[in-house]
Formats: structure tokens, C-alpha cells, sequence
């Protein structure tokens, strides 16, 4: 039989399996590139990930579709990722253009002699096509996946390629990249991955459910050594290499989740705590929380909050910050997040609440400037009468005893309140009010005559934040900056109703004179300036110098103490979030 009747024969069948080549080819002109593939994470759905300032994770919030998921180029996931990911996938990756011809021809013709599809001839291009395009499973979603990923292959280089399906790649429930599922599965990055880690989760793709490390820890391993295999004949790794990863055990070490510094994750998420700050609803946050510290504040709320219960005590709210930085180390919002019914979820560090007596030291330090006031200036604790719009004001001390005159020392030490109103009355509630915006406080929004006299005894509210900060102010040496909450933040302080000179955005500015600031330390450090009200064995006096100030609203609502190092400031609030005394 002559050559060219067999050329003849053959033809009917060469361009029965090269037509759906062809199709696939006319297809991909008239096939538009998905616009998130044509920039790197362009429209990709992340979690939102908050870590301390160790890089320990403080909080995971999943993206919009439930799952975890987080970015990592190529060189983050590591060389041993990448070349499991093809050896598990696809081996001809670098050879072919979106569609393997010989995974299709081999595909047609097992499907032609099965009479159903038995094969898909999937690359790793079309698996990409269909992650961002899903489509039915038929033949005709096949070739639409095929055309599409040709055109992906025109307008994206291979590494390209890979990176956005290593990113995107389904390996588990709610776990989307890489990245998650190295973190879920191994808690460490993909970069760190061992060879056998790293073709284990290779494993998983093909079938999720399938190969479910916590069911179906059998079959993954099977998977994986196939996966080895492939690297060791293609060249990829040596022999010695396959065979110490085909004998490393599987080490599941699963990453529970945590709920670390909720209040301020949560706030952090919501874009609540300052306008420079915006909304961090995905990617990564480092935060300038120190985990470890953070816990024992938590801890200590919440035992605390128990002790008192008799005296119907529910919540508690504590910040911690770094005097020379800002940074914010501990934020406790209350001391149970998930206590409803007695406001768990309430923000303590950021509600307004009268501050009592502790706004007296600014009162007493703007008195040594304005007015030359010492710590041995004489003032007069006796009954006095105002005159105010509302009536006459007379002033009553705590212990409802008047001390005749005491010096300025003793009046702050122990929080003598007709001494505060009569120096208010000489500096003026403007100028108190002035200096307390100064400080950060921009709760208090009213006129000066809304306040009155009264201010000095914390007729007003402030929040947790704002008094903490102000403390720190007199822990630098008179100087204030603004707090921080992350690590890329230049400063954020919960002051947006004060005017644009006293704005968040300010940088670290002297509010009082470093004398000044060290003299109020110096009497909120004297434990014999306080023996009067506190007693011998008060509960201020502890193993270390420390300088600090009480306040209790009225009606015993709200009860503060502010307190702090050379190194910190703490400030605790302890009441109920429904007001009750």
C-alpha cells in the first residue's frame, strides 16, 4: 500500500485530535485575562493577621469568604514549595504555553476509549484558570478552561503563574495559599518548611478533602512519597535527599486559634482609634503589644474583678504603656471578652467616665507654673462657699473633715479635695482646661462654665487612654507624645475633638516644665506625704519606686488609678459598664 494512502487514513484521525487544539486556540483570542491576575494580589481576599511586637500572633481574621489566607511571593514560600508544587502538578510547566499536548492527547484518546472523561490533562495554568473562573464540570467549561489559560500565559511569566496559584490553591477547610496552610498545619512560615513538609501539603490540592491531614493522614503520605519520587527522577533533589524526606515522621502541629488583645484588635480593624490609622481588615499587623504582658494584665483584670465581686464590681479595663516610645504594651478592655451579660465586649480603655482625683497633679502643676506654687505652699482645706450659676458650692473632702492649712504636698498626696477647688478658682477653669487639652484629653468637648471648679475634681470624662497619657507625660519629664498601637504607626492618640494644633498628628511637644513634672512625681512617689489617707501599709506602696494617683467618680461609679516607672505607665479603671455603683 502506497504511503500516501495511509497519510490519507490517518488524516480524518490527526485532525480529530488536533481540533480541540485548534478550538482551544481560537477561544484564548477572544478570552479576556481575570484583571485580578494582571497584578501581583491585585483583588486577592486576605486575613487579617495582628501580631505582638515579637511577631507572636495575636489574632487571625479570616477574609470575606471565611478562609484563611495570606500573600507570600515566591521567595517567601520557599525553593522547597515551588518544586514540590510542580512535581505535584504539573512537571512540564516550563515546557508548555497554558495546555500540555501531550497530557491532551493522552486525555482524549483514554476518553475517546473510556466514552466519558476519564482525564482532565490539567496543567497548573488551567488549575489556575479555573480557581479564578469556576465553571461546570463538563467538556465545554474544559475547553473554556484551557482557553483560558492560554491567555493567562501571554500576558503572565511563569513564575507569575506559580505565584498566584501557590496563593490560591484550596488546602483544606477555609484554608486558601501556601501560606495558611503552612501556618495551620506546621505553625512556621513556608519558607521554613522541611522537604517532606513542604511535599505533604503539596499533596493536598488534588483533593482537599481527600487528603486531609487530620483524617486522612494515610493517603497524604502515600501522595507525598509520589510526589518525592517525581522530584528525585526529575533531578530536582538527590537521592539522598528523597530518601530522609520519605523517612521524616508527619508532625501535625496545629495552630489553635488565639484571641489575643481583642478590644484593640477589634478597634484596630474598624479603623476606630485614630484617622491615621485606617481600617486594617487584611494583611498583616504588628502591633506594638507585648504578648506575654498582655496576658498577665488579662489575667490580673479578671482576678481582680473576682475579689470585689461582693462589692458589685463587674468590669475592669487596663493600659500599659512604654514611656520612652508611646508603644501601647497591654490594652485590656474589660477584663472577659465574652462575658455579655455584664458588657464583655465593651471598650473600657476608649469609654468616657469621670477620672475623680486624678486630675488633680495637672491641677497642682499649672498652679507651680502659672501661679508659683511650691510642694510647701500653704493652701486652705476649710469651708468655703462659690457662687455659681447653678448656686453656692461648697466643697467637701472625702472624709467630710476640713484639715485647716495644709501644704500643697500633703493636699495632692492625699487627695483633699477643698484645696483643689480653691486653686482652680485662682488659675480658672479655662486655663485647667486648657492644659488638660494640652495633655491629650479632647473627652472634654464642653465650655469652661460647663465644667466649672468642679473640673479639678474630675467633673468631666475622659477616657482610660487620654489620663494613662497624660500621666506618661509627667513620667517624661513634662514632655507628651502620642501613643502608638502599631509599629508602622507614627503615633495615634485618642484626641480627635480637639482642634487641629492638638491633633494626633502632633509630634512630641513640651507640655510642662521638667521641674515641674519632677516635683509632682516626687510627691505621687511619697508614701509619708500620703500616711494621712492611705495608711502605713497601702496598697500604692509595692516593691518598687513607683509614683501614683486614685480617683473615684461620683456615686463610686468609676474608680481609677494611674501610676508609673522611669520605664511605664499603668492605668487601671475598675466599675460597671452599665454605670452602677
Amino acid at each position: 500500500m502506497k504511503l500516501s494512502t495511509h497519510i490519507s487514513r490517518a488524516l480524518p484521525f490527526i485532525a480529530l485530535l488536533a481540533s480541540p487544539i485548534y478550538v482551544i486556540a481560537i477561544l484564548a483570542a477572544f478570552t479576556r485575562v481575570p484583571p485580578e491576575l494582571l497584578q501581583a494580589s491585585s483583588g486577592y481576599a486576605e486575613s487579617a493577621r495582628f501580631l505582638d511586637r515579637n511577631d507572636q500572633l495575636l489574632r487571625e481574621m479570616r477574609a470575606g469568604d471565611m478562609a484563611r489566607a495570606s500573600w507570600v511571593s515566591l521567595d517567601d514560600a520557599g525553593e522547597n514549595v515551588q518544586l514540590a508544587i510542580l512535581a505535584a502538578e504539573d512537571q512540564r510547566f516550563e515546557f508548555h504555553g497554558g495546555v500540555d499536548p501531550i497530557a491532551v492527547v493522552r486525555a482524549v484518546l483514554g476518553d475517546l476509549y473510556a466514552r466519558k472523561i476519564t482525564s482532565g490533562a490539567s496543567t497548573l495554568t488551567m488549575q489556575l484558570a479555573r480557581l479564578v473562573r469556576p465553571h461546570p464540570r463538563n467538556l465545554i467549561g474544559k475547553i473554556g478552561e484551557a482557553a483560558l489559560a492560554v491567555k493567562i500565559e501571554s500576558y503572565l511569566d511563569k513564575k507569575q503563574i506559580l505565584a498566584e496559584y501557590i496563593n490560591r490553591a484550596p488546602f483544606g477547610p477555609n484554608l486558601r495559599g501556601i501560606d495558611a496552610a503552612s501556618r495551620f498545619y506546621f505553625d512556621k512560615p513556608p519558607r521554613e518548611l522541611s522537604l517532606a513538609e513542604a511535599a505533604t501539603l503539596a499533596a493536598i490540592p488534588r483533593g482537599p478533602e481527600v487528603y486531609a491531614l487530620d483524617k486522612h493522614a494515610d493517603r497524604a503520605l502515600r501522595r507525598r512519597d509520589r510526589i518525592l519520587k517525581r522530584m528525585r527522577d526529575a533531578g530536582t533533589i538527590s537521592e539522598d535527599a528523597f530518601y530522609r524526606a520519605r523517612h521524616e515522621p508527619l508532625f501535625v502541629q496545629k495552630h489553635t486559634a488565639t484571641f489575643g488583645a481583642p478590644h484593640l484588635v477589634e478597634a484596630l480593624a474598624r479603623g476606630e482609634l485614630d484617622p491615621s490609622l485606617p481600617a486594617m481588615r487584611s494583611g498583616v499587623t504588628h502591633t506594638t503589644i507585648s504578648n506575654e504582658l498582655q496576658g498577665e494584665a488579662e489575667q490580673a483584670a479578671l482576678l481582680s474583678i473576682r475579689s470585689l465581686a461582693k462589692k458589685n464590681v463587674t468590669a475592669a479595663s487596663v493600659l500599659v504603656v512604654d514611656n520612652a516610645s508611646g508603644d501601647v504594651l497591654a490594652y485590656v478592655g474589660s477584663p472577659d471578652y465574652f462575658d455579655a451579660k455584664n458588657g464583655g465586649q465593651n471598650d473600657g480603655v476608649r469609654a468616657r467616665r469621670q477620672p475623680g482625683s486624678t486630675l488633680k497633679p495637672f491641677l497642682y502643676g499649672l498652679a507651680m507654673e502659672r501661679l508659683g506654687f511650691t510642694a510647701a505652699t500653704a493652701l486652705p482645706d476649710i469651708a468655703i462657699e462659690l457662687p455659681l450659676l447653678t448656686g453656692a458650692y461648697e466643697p467637701m473632702n472625702y472624709d467630710e473633715r476640713f484639715h485647716g492649712p495644709v501644704r500643697l504636698r500633703e493636699a495632692l498626696a492625699n487627695s483633699y479635695n477643698v484645696p483643689a477647688i480653691w486653686t482652680a478658682t485662682q488659675l480658672g477653669t479655662g486655663v485647667l482646661l486648657d492644659r488638660l487639652h494640652d495633655l491629650g484629653m479632647g473627652s472634654l468637648t464642653e465650655a469652661p462654665d460647663y465644667y466649672g471648679p468642679a473640673l479639678a475634681l474630675g467633673d468631666g470624662e475622659v477616657t482610660l487612654l487620654e489620663l494613662t497619657n497624660a500621666y506618661a507625660t509627667i513620667a517624661r519629664g513634662g514632655v507628651w507624645k502620642p501613643v502608638r498601637f502599631t509599629a508602622d504607626s507614627p503615633g495615634s492618640q485618642h484626641s480627635r475633638d480637639i482642634d487641629s494644633r492638638r491633633s494626633s498628628r502632633d509630634p512630641a511637644r513640651r507640655v510642662m516644665p521638667t521641674t515641674v513634672a519632677n516635683m509632682l512625681a516626687d510627691i505621687l512617689k511619697d508614701k509619708n506625704a500620703r500616711l494621712a489617707s492611705f495608711g502605713e501599709r497601702s496598697v500604692l506602696e509595692l516593691p518598687f519606686e513607683v509614683a501614683a494617683k486614685t480617683g473615684t467618680s461620683k456615686g463610686f461609679r468609676d474608680n481609677w488609678t494611674v501610676g508609673f516607672t522611669r520605664d511605664v505607665t499603668v492605668g487601671v479603671w475598675v466599675g460597671n459598664f452599665d454605670g452602677s455603683a
